[in-house]
C-alpha cells in the first residue's frame, strides 16, 4: 500500500507541474526589461507620454499584467489622476487592452467585474484581491 501511494503522488505530482507553471506570478523589479515595456506601454496611452509612474501594484503571469500607479511628471512636482489598466503582451511588446472607468460616478468593482467578464483569458491571478 505505501508503494501504492508514492506512485499516486508522483503520478499526481508530474501531473500539477505544467498547471503551477501556468499560474506562475511575478511582478517585474524596478530597472528590469519587462518592467519598462509595461510601462512605456502605459505611456503610451493618454496626452502624458512622459510621465513616470510609482507603482502600487504590478502583477505579471502568462503574458498578462495588471497594473495600478500614481503617475507624475518626470520632475515629480506634479501628480495625475491614478492610473490602472489590464495589459496583453504580444511578442516582446506590452499594450494596453483594458482600463477601468476612473470617473467619480464609475463603481470600482463593477469595472473589475467587467474587465474579467470581457478579459476570461486574463489569469485571476494577476488581480488584487
Amino acid at each position: 500500500m505505501p508503494r501504492k501511494l508514492i506512485v499516486t503522488a508522483f503520478v499526481l505530482a508530474l501531473l500539477a507541474g505544467p498547471a503551477a507553471a501556468k499560474t506562475y506570478v511575478h511582478t517585474p523589479p524596478m530597472g528590469s526589461a519587462e518592467r519598462k515595456a509595461i510601462m512605456d506601454a502605459m505611456r503610451a496611452t493618454g496626452d502624458l507620454p512622459d510621465r513616470i509612474f510609482i507603482v502600487k501594484f504590478l502583477k505579471v503571469s502568462q503574458g498578462w499584467a495588471w497594473l495600478e500607479a500614481d503617475p507624475r511628471s518626470k520632475d515629480g512636482k506634479q501628480s495625475y489622476e491614478p492610473e490602472s489598466a489590464l495589459l496583453q503582451q504580444k511578442g516582446k511588446a506590452w499594450k494596453v487592452v483594458d482600463q477601468p472607468c476612473s470617473e467619480e460616478s464609475c463603481d470600482a468593482d463593477e469595472e473589475m467585474s467587467r474587465i474579467k467578464t470581457d478579459h476570461p483569458e486574463a489569469p485571476a491571478v494577476i488581480f488584487p484581491k
